[in-house]
């Protein structure tokens, strides 16, 4: 599941970028908005998209945007609340 995660993750952030990236172009320490330069609307486009595709929610605060400083807190994320969600 943590691979899928990744990689779903991966095409998300590669389609909303305007730079031509690839799957190697983004590790675990990948700094999302410093090293694509993403724009405000990029970001939400970003989010919306994972909370399409994952049927995840984020928190309505800051900590939504230091999310995307780094991508393995960002995938790490993603699978604790579909964790979540398959419990209740």
């Amino acid at each position: 599941m943590i691979l899928e995660v990744k990689e779903k993750l991966k095409e998300i952030v590669m389609k909303n970028v305007d730079m031509k990236i690839s799957f190697k172009d983004i590790s675990d320490e990948t700094n999302l908005i410093k090293e694509f330069i993403l724009d405000s609307l990029q970001i939400v486009n970003i989010i919306a998209d994972i909370e399409l595709v994952f049927e995840v929610a984020f928190p309505q605060d800051r900590k939504t945007l230091e999310l995307l400083t780094k991508f393995d807190e960002l995938s790490n994320f993603i699978q604790k609340m579909i964790m979540k969600d398959k419990v209740n």
